[in-house]
């Protein structure tokens, strides 16, 4: 019995684990600033590295929230794999017709013109931003870290 209920607890946490990362819960409960503050949180607990976060409150529709999620997600992810870096800073920034995200790094960058894009990281952010209507731009130097911008318009009917 104890077996059993061990491994129906394993079962139940492995659902929530999964149903947690196919959409944050606190994207629809709190809003896309608190879930980034909490992305950003473990962020800094699981690699060290310091996040500065600044968030303006922005309304988007709940897909492109989630979408804005990933991106910022999978920067991160970028910087924890590959950046070297120490400081990363992101900003969630309402520009009236559109949102802009960055994400900036003090890394040690790359040459994005030798870059060669697969499914994932840079390509996979490309395709969030582009799936919501905006424009993703990369700026990168060897020694000068990453800057990573998406420019993402608002539904006419959200925007002010």
């Amino acid at each position: 019995f104890q077996h059993l209920n061990a491994t129906l607890n394993a079962g139940l946490a492995l659902k929530s684990r999964i149903v947690n990362g196919l959409s944050p819960s606190s994207l629809g409960a709190a809003g896309l600033g608190v879930s980034l503050d909490h992305l950003a949180r473990e962020f800094t607990l699981s690699t060290g590295i310091q996040v500065d976060l600044v968030h303006e409150d922005v309304i988007l529709p709940e897909s492109t929230q989630l979408r804005v999620y990933r991106l910022v997600e999978e920067c991160l992810t970028n910087v924890g794999r590959y950046a070297h870096a120490d400081k990363v800073k992101v900003s969630l920034l309402d520009g009236g017709r559109h949102v802009t995200v960055v994400v900036a790094d003090n890394g040690r960058g790359f040459d994005p013109g030798r870059y060669h894009s697969g499914k994932h990281g840079i390509a996979g952010m490309r395709e969030r931003t582009q799936g919501c209507g905006g424009q993703l731009r990369v700026m990168s130097t060897p020694g000068n870290g990453t800057r990573i911008c998406a420019v993402i318009p608002r539904p006419a009917d959200e925007g002010t």
